[in-house]
């Protein structure tokens, strides 16, 4: 079974089985909106992070939550598993990332890192390093073990970084910022040398992503309805996917698999709308298209 998540503004999970599009659970808990998801490796487990201040544990099979970790002041924006998921990485509007141990829900660290809200958290393939992202313009690379800032990733104009993750080797970080911008980073130098443009994101945290499988693309949502898709190298779009009149709203987020070549997104609509969770097939090369993803609706948002 292969599941994908839908987070909602109605402070639940839904958990989808991917080849069919069949709603498999619907994990309840949180007290306010959940804004983030992450899976272990093995998805036997799953992290939350909501509006409620709190990063929950769930079992994926029984849909229970295992433990609520408590101690951000501030709505929890980001959360994620490091590769051997024994860690979970949590970022907050409280401008700290905190590190918990999942088996006991202990806080291992707190970390002040940032002077404004944190909009996204991510490990590196070897758990080693962490990436954060903030609106303060600023993202940071910081030691896993000891906390310490390694690098500072900044552009000249200093904009919001509305989402950053690690590259698969972790050699490289793809950062959005509020200006409708993705930028290419080199880690180890601090320096960008890739732009990628084209898309809208000027005021949601759009996320973007890197292909799994040969990182050959990048992807990213956007606020004008559709999924924007990149060669990695000439920077040139390859696809455009939605953008029919069923897309109105902001593709908030996208995410790719390891083992094909499926991209999945997800539309936060306004009004009467459903929210939509959409699995699409990458081609590459078939230039701009609406696309017929599969869809799932969620009422409650994403």
């Amino acid at each position: 079974m292969c599941l994908d998540i839908d987070t909602a503004a109605d402070s639940t999970v839904s958990l989808w089985e991917t080849s069919n599009g069949n709603m498999e659970q619907i994990l309840g808990g949180h007290k306010q909106g959940v804004s983030d998801a992450s899976f272990s490796e093995d998805s036997t487990l799953l992290c939350t992070a909501s509006d409620d201040k709190t990063v929950r544990i769930w079992d994926v099979t029984t849909g229970k939550c295992r433990r609520a970790l408590k101690g951000h002041t501030s709505f929890v924006y980001s959360v994620t598993f490091n590769p051997h998921s024994n860690l979970i990485a949590s970022g907050s509007y409280d401008e700290c990332f905190r590190l918990w141990d999942v088996r006991t829900g202990a806080c291992l660290k707190v970390v002040q890192a940032h002077s404004e809200p944190i909009t996204s958290i991510d490990f590196s393939w070897d758990g080693s390093l962490i990436l954060s992202a903030s609106y303060d313009g600023l993202c940071r690379v910081w030691d896993t073990a000891t906390a310490q800032c390694l690098k500072t990733l900044v552009g000249e104009d200093n904009r919001p970084v509305s989402h950053a993750r690690f590259s698969p080797n972790a050699k490289y970080a793809l950062v959005s910022t509020l200006n409708s911008r993705i930028r290419l980073w080199d880690v180890s130098r601090a320096k960008y040398h890739k732009t990628y443009t084209g898309h809208l994101n000027k005021e949601f945290s759009c996320s973007s992503a890197f292909d799994m499988n040969g990182g050959r693309f990048v992807a990213s949502g956007s606020e004008d309805g559709r999924v924007h898709v990149w060669d990695v190298q000439s920077e040139k779009t390859i696809e455009t996917l939605g953008g029919g009149e069923s897309d109105e709203g902001v593709v908030i987020s996208v995410a790719t698999a390891r083992t094909a070549p499926l991209l999945a997104s997800a539309t936060m609509t306004t009004g009467a709308n459903p929210s939509v969770v959409r699995l699409w097939e990458h081609k590459k090369g078939e230039g701009s298209r609406r696309g017929e993803g599969s869809e799932t609706k969620a009422a409650g948002g994403v």
